[in-house]
């Protein structure tokens, strides 16, 4: 069985740097990132602790382990809607082999010392995909996903990266994508119990 279903993904451009990226969108956006920055500055010390390069794979796993706390402290551990063990172990591998290639960009946000959001990518050929990025609900205030989210787009063109594209069509990014490309999904279905259910919930019942 198929299912198409019509999405987008933002995108963000920074062939000419974060400078003039920051020129084209809107007045009001540059105001927020500095009123942004500000409280960030009042909340304490903030740090960027960044894997981009190819290193051992003790030291991917060291981050790995990171991000699996952090997605622990997220809303979606609080709603018991958490990634499922096998989400988690795909990710997992994916880091652990594209680290091998150097195409692993993975950044933790720490507020006073506690890691408080990541965001792991792959990059190629000057492209930026973010593959998963979550948050600890603590600190759900501050906005922590935004704000590691600029400062990387900050740090990406000195690692001559010229476009973010980011998964998910989400309402949130309107605030800092430059543009949204439309796309369709295609969904496959089995023939098991378990798919069908969740066809039926997905496709037919709304």
């Amino acid at each position: 069985r198929v299912e198409l279903s019509e999405h987008r993904y933002a995108i963000v451009d920074l062939q000419d740097g974060h400078e003039a990226y920051c020129k084209r969108m809107s007045r009001n956006f540059r105001n927020n990132l500095k009123r942004h920055a500000k409280r960030m500055a009042v909340a304490g010390e903030v740090n960027i602790d960044r894997f981009h390069a190819t290193c051992s794979e003790h030291k991917i796993n060291e981050y790995l382990l990171r991000t699996c706390a952090i997605g622990d402290k997220s809303w979606k551990a609080r709603t018991n809607v958490s990634p499922a063990m096998h989400h988690r172990l795909f990710a997992e591998e994916i880091a652990t082999r594209f680290a091998k290639r150097g195409m692993v960009d993975l950044s933790i946000l720490t507020i006073n010392g506690s890691d408080a959001a990541y965001i792991l990518a792959l990059v190629e050929r000057g492209v930026y995909y973010d593959f998963t990025i979550s948050f600890d609900d603590s600190f759900k205030d501050l906005f922590p996903g935004f704000f590691l989210m600029q400062e990387i787009l900050k740090l990406l063109p000195d690692s001559k990266i010229h476009t973010v594209i980011s998964h998910g069509d989400h309402e949130y990014k309107q605030r800092w994508a430059t543009e949204f490309i439309a796309q369709n999904r295609i969904f496959i279905f089995s023939f098991g119990l378990k798919a069908r259910v969740s066809r039926l919930t997905r496709f037919i019942l709304p």
